[in-house]
């Protein structure tokens, strides 16, 4: 196949994007919501299926409507709401802000009520900020709280005592992903009202942005994410959980300003607040008080703290804090209702079998097993996506990790990445991705574990609930591709790398390979579907290393702590290492760079060091000092290069040489390998300066490069025709530079 055609083949697949467990017991039954990119890949569409947990099909694939931001079907099945967004017809003028859309209540599959949403803005559906909870037949929720309109000195339609000259001042946000987002609240909708209408929960003091919601089971409790923006700035909060969130409830029974309770104390980073069944207790996420990355290793505690009556939240502002960490606070008396049932590992190294702390973002939404409090969540594993199950009525149960067993199938395999997205009774459904076949769901029954609970590693029944929806032609292309392999490295100094391999296809050797080591740095590849992986293998029959270097998730803590100060270095030279095991085991003959964000980072700091037949790099990390003068985390740029953990180390002339000595421009005279730098032009993340300046230094210095700047795209490059772009481009660029891709 040309390379067009072959992207559109795996470009098309569809992919699982989320799945709703309805029901329980034997009526038990997903919602699986698919994401699937037109052929012409100017667009994208959406569908749902029903399927019953042993896979039967229950529906026909049903579209969903362009506008549709959020679906959500209540646990007994019988109530569905549908939140639309905004259509505008015309240009919003400066100072007037996105509307809340409408909201559509279906009774029994019946369209019942189609209401215009006028006292919020945009839904938030995203996993970090939006969540919807059932509670009878209210639904809790989060949307952007309505700000009132701007106006200029000159305009005509101003409201009578509205403030002019405003309406080009700047609104803090939460950053890349969230533009525009500021202030999210709580609103309820009555769905057996006569016309329903969303209502604000307007129990939350103005400084608060409330978001992440959960009710406990009687109805008597809300518990809540909260930032205040009153004491400090809001910084980009997209995969960075190092922001000083805390977790509040409140009494929904209570009249009007109820108190708020601490709920996890002087725990930092607190987020994910999940309601233990039949109590009031909380579990949560949080991480270390002396967390300076934007992501690490994870604790799970759980508070009692409103059946004790703990200390309140004041509703006051408090005083403005600097951007600085945030110190070890001294215990409150909030904290003696604060068990940690899931510590930090504490080792220097960890075994392939032996936990290395919890990697996760958020908790499951319905996560924890009928019969005990026992809470099921995902977590990065070495180079896997696993599930772990977690006693949350014993911290010195440990941990378990859940493997499918291994199936008769051949194209499925216990080592696939696993996703959990919700409990049923004692099956764990999850989304099961491979290099293989893409996106499958599956059952997980952990029902023997629970019986006979022992923590470790321990293999369960599993089934297959939903099939791999792929066309012949999708199958063909797959099949083109080559095999992924656990690939482990031992660096010079004794660390071991956990690093993947994607064999060219139908051989163990390869003339050419490309590096592939992820952004982040704080991220990690597991044994996932990638589409952009399988599709370069798949065109170009080259070997491909997805490189976790030391910083990566999944490895542990002080692994993970090992690279701060030393980005431009550390992770470089693991790389170096990685690359020249690679080579040794296919016998390459050719090297190629592929990286984005921070991988953009190291691709350039590799190419300064050794000569490359090609580079391409995805809105790649270039001056660091140049980028914290305009990103959404300018604390990033001070931790990561080593200038220090205070604002003072942004501005100061030590702290910017700090910065730019980290910096792969400052060695960018020594690039002389054809470099491919793509840039999106509403990147908040990495500004696409970045990009630029790197650009311009080749040129001057005759080195071939190119320079592809993508309209309206923020960091990931992930619109449609922007991945389906970028993704050929890359494929000619290594192909135009090789002595071996025909």
């Amino acid at each position: 196949m040309e390379y067009a055609e072959l992207y559109r083949a795996i470009g098309t697949i569809p992919s699982v994007a989320r799945v709703e467990i309805v029901g329980s017991g034997a009526d038990a039954r997903c919602r699986v919501h698919y994401h699937r990119n037109a052929a012409c890949f100017e667009r994208s569409s959406k569908y749902l299926c029903e399927f019953s947990l042993s896979g039967a099909a229950l529906s026909s694939p049903c579209p969903c409507a362009a506008t549709v931001a959020a679906s959500i079907i209540s646990p007994d099945g019988q109530t569905t709401v549908v939140f639309h967004r905004e259509e505008s017809t015309k240009p919003r003028k400066r100072g007037e802000w996105p509307g809340g859309g409408r909201v559509e209540v279906y009774k029994g599959g019946v369209l019942a009520h189609d209401t215009e949403i006028k006292v919020h803005g945009p839904v938030y559906e995203d996993a970090r900020f939006g969540r919807f909870v059932f509670q009878g037949e209210r639904l809790f929720y989060v949307a952007e709280k309505k700000r009132a309109k701007r106006f200029s000195f000159f305009a005509d339609d101003a409201e009578e005592g509205a403030e002019r000259g405003t309406q080009c001042d700047v609104v803090c946000d939460f950053g890349e992903r969230y533009t525009g987002k500021s202030l999210p609240r709580v609103f309820v909708l009555d769905t057996t009202a006569r016309k329903p209408e969303p209502k604000e929960m307007d129990i939350f003091p103005d400084h608060l942005a409330v978001f992440d919601i959960d009710v406990s089971d009687d109805g008597r409790v809300l518990a809540a994410t909260t930032f205040d923006v009153a004491a400090h700035q809001r910084l980009g909060i997209a995969y960075c959980f190092n922001r000083p969130t805390n977790i509040v409830a409140v009494p929904l029974s209570a009249a009007d300003s109820p108190d708020i309770i601490d709920v996890s104390g002087s725990s930092f980073g607190a987020r994910s607040p999940r309601f233990v069944p039949q109590t009031h207790d909380v579990v949560f996420l949080c991480m270390a008080h002396d967390c300076h990355s934007h992501n690490g290793t994870s604790m799970l505690q759980r508070s009692s703290a409103v059946a004790h009556n703990a200390p309140h939240v004041s509703r006051e502002p408090s005083a403005r804090a600097a951007l600085a960490p945030v110190p070890a606070p001294s215990p409150q008396a909030a904290d003696a209702h604060i068990e940690t049932l899931v510590h930090i590992p504490q080792a220097e190294s960890f075994r392939p079998d032996e936990f290395p702390g919890l990697y996760t973002e958020t908790l499951l939404s319905r996560g924890f097993l009928a019969g005990k409090p026992v809470l099921a969540l995902g977590s990065a594993w070495r180079q896997r996506s696993s599930v772990v199950l977690v006693d949350c009525a014993d911290p010195s149960a440990g941990v378990v990790r859940l493997d499918a067993r291994p199936s008769e199938s051949k194209i499925f395999a216990a080592e696939d990445a696993l996703t959990p997205v919700g409990v049923t009774d004692t099956r764990v459904v999850c989304i099961q991705r491979s290099h293989r076949y893409g996106a499958r769901v599956v059952a997980l029954d952990a029902a023997e574990v629970l019986r006979t609970w022992q923590s470790g590693i321990v293999p369960v029944p599993t089934r297959e609930v939903v099939a791999p929806a792929l066309t012949d032609i999708q199958r063909e292309a797959i099949e083109q591709s080559g095999t992924m392999v656990n690939f482990d490295v031992e660096t010079r100094d004794g660390a071991s790398l956990p690093c993947l391999l994607v064999h060219a296809p139908n051989s163990s050797t390869a003339n050419t390979l490309i590096a592939f080591p992820h952004g982040g740095p704080h991220s990690v590849f597991t044994r996932d579907w990638y589409g952009g992986v399988v599709f370069l293998s798949a065109a170009l029959k080259a070997a491909i290393l997805l490189v976790n270097y030391r910083g990566s998730l999944g490895q542990g803590e002080k692994a993970l702590r090992s690279l701060l100060g030393r980005a431009g270095e550390l992770d470089v030279a693991d790389c170096e290492a990685a690359i020249d095991a690679a080579v040794r085991a296919v016998g390459a003959q050719e090297l190629h760079i592929v990286g984005g964000s921070h991988g953009g980072f190291l691709g350039a700091h590799l190419g300064a060091r050794r000569a490359y037949a090609s580079i391409s790099l995805r809105n790649p990390v270039i001056d660091v000092g140049g980028m914290a003068a305009a990103t959404d985390i300018p604390d990033w740029c001070a931790v990561e290069s080593g200038a220090g953990e205070t604002a003072d180390a942004l501005v100061s002339v030590a702290g910017r040489e700090t910065m730019f000595r980290a910096s792969p421009i400052a060695y960018a005279a020594s690039i002389k390998s054809p470099t491919l730098i793509m840039v999106g032009d509403s990147d908040r993340r990495v500004p696409p300066l970045s990009g630029h300046v790197l650009y311009r230094v080749l040129r001057d210095a005759g080195v071939e490069s190119r320079l592809v700047v993508y309209d309206g795209d923020g960091h990931p490059l992930d619109r449609t025709p922007t991945s389906a772009d970028e993704w050929v481009n890359i494929a000619r660029w290594v192909k135009n530079h090789s002595r071996f891709v025909r």
